[in-house]
């Protein structure tokens, strides 16, 4: 669940971003980001970034692309929410859960691949590493004061 909070912010940045707001990280950017803090505090020598920074675009570039198809549904549902007698809620919810599925077949992947190229114990300081970069991002998210409150 943290990790699509993750990307609905970041496709809200970049959907801020496409829009004019021009202070907003793109993708590439966030990634760039996010893999260095990573990959410094878990304190990956030169040789292990070397070896799993491809592991982890491609991670993160498939975590994107599954949740880009699921956001732009949810997007299409609320810009045609006056119309929902022509939404099909039960499609959308079986998306939603296939795409729960696919980022824990992804995530089970991504595991698996890298254990194979570093040790147990960095790995271990990886996935801390990385869901503390989730939990900051998540602290630091700014709140728009003029969004009311249903």
């Amino acid at each position: 669940m943290k990790t699509n909070i993750i990307f609905i912010f970041l496709f809200v940045n970049l959907v801020s971003f496409a829009q004019g707001n021009r202070n907003m990280p793109t993708f590439d950017q966030m990634t760039e980001r996010k893999w260095q803090e990573i990959s410094d505090k878990a304190k990956l020598s030169d040789d292990e970034k070397k070896a799993v920074y491809p592991v982890f675009f491609e991670y993160e570039k498939s975590l994107f692309a599954i949740n880009k198809i699921l956001w732009d549904k949810f997007r299409d549902v609320r810009q045609n929410k006056s119309n929902s007698e022509n939404i099909n809620f039960s499609e959308i919810n079986d998306l939603y859960v296939n795409t729960e599925i696919k980022q824990a077949e992804l995530l089970k992947n991504y595991h698996e691949k890298l254990q194979k190229l570093i040790t147990p114990e960095t790995l271990f300081n990886y996935y801390l590493a990385e869901r503390n970069f989730k939990k900051n991002l998540m602290q630091n998210i700014p709140h728009n004061p003029n969004k009311t409150k249903k």
